[in-house]
């Protein structure tokens, strides 16, 4: 496989991207369910308030499985990756990653965070803890 690795810069503006997507969608549900609770002077809209709060949390949560798993599980690309030109794919094959990789891929980014980003550096193949993990690298789409 010739495939030429998406290094740490060419990453960062595709994370950003994969951040903000979810990240604004909750803070728009979860701002509304704020100012309902705060604004709240009846046992409903302290109620619907909850409500919101908590489906801020589940928006959150659903955008990145779908964007940042099922995305690149069909495609080998999250949103902020196909703007940026980049793939996820398994390391062996060149194919994107099946369901389990991609999900252990997630996982172990948000749990290592910035520590899976910064291995980047100082990896050969330009693979982050999370690539490491999952068996996955991220090339720059079409080699």
């Amino acid at each position: 496989m010739n495939l030429r690795t998406a290094d740490f810069v060419d990453r960062i503006p595709a994370g950003i991207i994969d951040e903000l997507i979810p990240g604004l969608a909750a803070l728009f549900v979860g701002v509304l369910g704020l100012i309902v609770l705060l604004a709240g002077d009846s046992g409903a809209l302290v109620a619907v308030g909850l409500v919101l709060l908590g489906l801020a949390l589940l928006v959150d949560i659903a955008l990145i499985v779908w964007n940042r798993v099922v995305l690149v599980v069909r495609t080998g690309q999250s949103i902020g990756k196909r703007v940026c030109g980049l793939q996820v794919v398994d390391a062996t094959s060149g194919l994107p990653p099946a369901v389990g990789p991609a999900l252990l891929r997630e996982l172990v980014g948000r749990v290592a965070g910035v520590f899976s980003w910064l291995w980047v550096l100082i990896d050969d193949q330009d693979r982050s803890l999370a690539d490491l993990a999952a068996g996955t690298i991220v090339v720059h789409h079409g080699g």
